[in-house]
């Protein structure tokens, strides 16, 4: 059986594997992903959920903000969504950011608020998810 397995090679599941009667090949038929994982897959990069800071789009071209680098991919930021886990948070069409990544939050005119982000960047969360960002964090 010939099967790929989008997952780091340090996974148990994945050395379980390779001390049974599978092969692993990129262009196999059949991929296993871990659906809960601390890393965000995108073609070839694997970045630590942990590192991000936000993430943003313009258009189709997504600009990871991590603590080291900026890493700029091509996707939705819709699709990207649906990969991460409950750290994360969409504050507007364009802007995911990581929850414990805020340092200030500066309430605006018009239901949006201003974020300050680890890295010194300021975003805005937008009057589309205003609410959402209130409930969130209870304010």
């Amino acid at each position: 059986m010939l099967i790929k397995i989008d997952c780091p090679d340090e996974d148990y599941v994945k050395q379980e594997l390779r001390e049974g009667h599978v092969t692993f090949d990129d262009d196999a038929p059949y991929v296993l992903t871990i659906k809960k994982t601390n890393h965000l897959r995108l073609k070839n990069q694997l970045i630590a959920l942990n590192a991000i800071i936000y993430i943003e789009s313009f258009s189709h071209d997504i600009i990871i903000h991590t603590k080291d680098q900026d890493i700029k991919v091509r996707v939705s930021l819709t699709e990207l969504n649906k990969l991460l886990n409950d750290d994360f948070l969409r504050i507007s069409k364009s802007i995911i950011i990581r929850k414990d990544q805020i340092v200030h939050a500066k309430a605006y005119f018009s239901s949006k608020f201003r974020l300050t982000m680890s890295n010194g960047d300021e975003v805005d969360v937008t009057r589309t998810y205003y609410y959402l960002f209130r409930e969130t964090f209870e304010l």
